[in-house]
């Protein structure tokens, strides 16, 4: 039987989930402990601002996944160069998974959008941090067993200042990045073959 051959769009974008994934990684290295909290200030929300505004919604989660797995088998790439399933499960892995439906949020409500700065702004904000700081702050209440108040005080309040700068910055660059994974598709088709073409 003849081995299926993906067409070279969906390659394209498994190897741009894969970069995305480790830009997070990259992003994770840049951090500042807080003497009053368990969750530092890193660079790693960045990443799913912007995978979910260069790759959409179903490519950026998807990307977001290739870097949650690393961690967990084991690679350094969670704040603090943590690794480990342990970490997913502590009081800060709400964030980690969260940035997985923070990417898809993000990538959708900028589909949905004119897909202008503003749009990324309200598309980034929905994701980046609303969705991220939701399921962060519930697993800080639940696996810290702290009121929700404090959780709040403790896993999102001090983050905002830092988090609205990367709003900007991936609102800024995302939609630039865009394109270059939109024409790297566009001469992939035209230099593909018609006979090459795998339909389904």
């Amino acid at each position: 039987m003849r081995d299926r051959v993906e067409p070279p769009e969906r390659l394209v974008a498994y190897v741009l989930c894969a970069l995305f994934g480790a830009v997070t990684a990259v992003l994770s290295l840049i951090k500042i402990p807080l003497p009053f909290t368990p969750i530092p200030v890193t660079g790693q929300s960045l990443g799913p601002m912007l995978a979910g505004l260069v790759l959409g919604p179903k490519y950026g989660a998807i990307s977001q996944i290739v870097y949650v797995l690393l961690g967990v088998l084991g690679l350094p790439v969670f704040a603090n160069k943590a690794a480990g399933p342990g970490v997913v499960i502590g009081p800060s892995g709400g964030y980690i998974w969260g940035f997985v439906v923070g990417a898809w949020v993000t990538g959708t409500f900028f589909r949905w959008s004119h897909k202008g700065f503003a749009g990324a702004i309200g598309a980034t904000i929905a994701g980046g941090i609303l969705s991220v700081y939701v399921l962060g702050v519930a697993q800080l209440c639940v696996v810290a067993r702290i009121p929700i108040a404090k959780a709040i005080l403790l896993g999102a309040l001090p983050f905002i200042p830092g988090d609205l700068l990367k709003v900007v910055i991936a609102a800024t660059s995302g939609p630039r990045i865009a394109r270059l994974p939109q024409r790297l598709l566009r001469e992939t088709r035209r230099e593909r073959p018609d006979e090459d073409v795998d339909h389904h």
